[in-house]
């Protein structure tokens, strides 16, 4: 049976680290003062010199740490993940685990192993939004693996199970992405239009951009801009101003180049890309230019 640390050593780290991420909590809307609280937290596992740690928990608190300071030690966060889970109750905690450890498979590169993880998180967890974050997740390896369907399954439980506003929007965010690469444009633009919508406390978040959002992620990383390039579509369509739309439709462009300047030559959304890339242009071809004020 699981019990509680028995080394003195790895008591007092537990301790210290159970505290720096009670401080990273309370840190959350600044950024920059989590992630020193974090690097604090790693200098206290190098000066504890622990490496391997027999206690789930700490091996836990360890890889939390790690991925949160930024200081490319990701294999071995995942390393001491996998660890926790194989030694771990069944608990909420264990299902915390399954999911950073679904995140970091999906980092490294292995969406399978992340759909995977995800799916344990599932079994176990409670919390609407731990749900509907696991749910995200998974949705997001299940459209790396092209399983597009199952994707846009598990994006809708997301939307329908998230509590939290930001969750609701990526939901949706993540949906409509997987409802535009099915072929379904009309309906993607609906949904990216629900996303908009809801009304996010911003004050509540380090950002006002919402792909900067709590529980955004892309793999790869520049799918970001294939969804901005999405999003500022959705928004020049309702927009009334020319002004404003001409502006919108221009942001597209440039998030429809960068992902085109990402993105391998091959890959499979490339041509969807340029396609919308084009729509832009002509669309901008038609905006009457903004007429120039004229001397007094």
């Amino acid at each position: 049976m699981w019990q509680r640390a028995k080394n003195p050593g790895e008591a007092r780290l537990l301790v210290a680290l159970e505290r720096r991420l009670d401080e990273m909590a309370l840190a959350a809307r600044e950024p920059d003062t989590a992630e020193r609280i974090a690097r604090a937290g790693v200098a206290l596992i190098e000066l504890a010199r622990i490496n391997h740690p027999a206690d789930p928990r700490l091996a836990f608190m360890m890889a939390r740490v790690l991925l949160a300071a930024d200081v490319n030690r990701n294999a071995d966060a995942e390393r001491l993940l996998e660890h926790a889970v194989s030694e771990l109750p069944v608990s909420p905690l264990l299902a915390k685990a399954w999911l950073e450890l679904g995140l970091l498979r999906a980092l490294r590169g292995d969406p399978g192993a992340a759909v995977d993880a995800e799916s344990r998180a599932l079994e176990l967890a409670l919390d609407p939004d731990q749900r509907a974050l696991a749910f995200c997740r998974r949705a997001a390896a299940e459209a790396e693996l092209r399983a597009l369907p199952r994707a846009e399954s598990d994006y809708r439980e997301a939307a329908a199970a998230a509590r939290e506003p930001a969750l609701q929007a990526l939901a949706r965010f993540g949906l409509g992405l997987v409802l535009e690469r099915q072929g379904d444009l009309p309906s993607a633009y609906s949904v990216f239009e629900q996303g908009l919508a809801i009304a996010l406390p911003i004050s509540a978040y380090a950002t006002d951009e919402l792909l900067e959002l709590p529980g955004a992620f892309f793999s790869p990383s520049y799918e970001r801009f294939y969804v901005g390039a999405l999003l500022a579509m959705t928004r020049a369509r309702v927009e009334h101003d020319l002004r404003a739309r001409r502006i919108e439709l221009e942001q597209a462009v440039a998030d429809w180049d960068a992902y085109l300047l990402a993105a391998r030559a091959d890959e499979v959304w490339v041509p969807n890309a340029k396609g919308h890339r084009e729509r832009c242009m002509r669309e901008l071809m038609r905006l009457p230019h903004a007429r120039r004020k004229s001397n007094p």
